[in-house]
């Protein structure tokens, strides 16, 4: 890990953001440069922490004032319907009921079943 920097570090660097800024936001490639950093993602990254050990959020506000949330309304969650299975069930085969005396030597055939299986 490098070493901690000095108050006169902070003030070069500060100095490089000011001086390669435009539209108040700084050019952090440039000041990558001229400060002799690794990237401008290192760059930024310095300033974002230099602001925030200062107390200086990114957003121009005070860091050190919480803002003050109201609570909401809690609303009461509804419990999902579970999906219905998409399985398909096998039908039962059918049963014929033979109440006829007159034709008890015949089969009775069961629906699905091949007719002249007996045969």
């Amino acid at each position: 890990m490098a070493p901690p920097l000095s108050a006169d570090d902070h003030t070069k660097f500060l100095i490089s953001c000011i001086r390669n800024s435009e539209n108040g936001k700084p050019k952090f490639a440039e000041v990558a440069k001229e400060c002799d950093i690794v990237s401008a993602g290192a760059a930024a990254k310095r300033y974002e922490r230099l602001l925030k050990a200062n107390g200086i959020s990114t957003k121009g506000a005070a860091a050190a004032k919480p803002t003050v949330t109201t609570p909401t309304k809690v609303t009461k969650r509804t419990k999902k319907a579970t999906p219905k299975s998409t399985k398909k069930l096998k039908a039962k085969p059918a049963t014929i009921r033979d109440d006829d005396d007159d034709d008890d030597d015949k089969e009775s055939v069961v629906k699905g079943e091949d007719e002249n299986k007996g045969d």
